[in-house]
């Protein structure tokens, strides 16, 4: 990945190399920033704790770590949610 993005373009680039994880910019950074970063994309399936093969290049968590000097950290997010009890057909007039 490399470019001028902003920490939010950054946080929808981490979600989509994550599979759809949410991620949320809590780095308060504002403005554009010009970023360079080298990952595997396979890796991130396997998590944050599980260390790259020598070989390939390091997961996405590794590269924002080691990269660009960011850390994800896991926690819960609260947001809303629409719930659908019940469907009906609507009937004819």
């Amino acid at each position: 990945m490399e470019g001028d993005l902003t920490m939010t373009v950054l946080a929808g680039w981490v979600r989509i190399a994550t599979r759809g994880r949410d991620v949320v910019d809590k780095t308060g950074l504002t403005g554009s920033y010009r970023l360079k970063m080298d990952y595997d994309s396979r890796e991130a399936m396997r998590g944050p704790e599980a260390a790259p093969s020598p070989d390939r290049q390091p997961s996405i968590f590794t590269a924002l770590h080691d990269q660009l000097g960011l850390k994800l950290e896991s926690g819960k997010l609260q947001r809303e949610t629409l719930i659908i009890d019940h469907v009906e057909r609507p009937t004819e007039n």
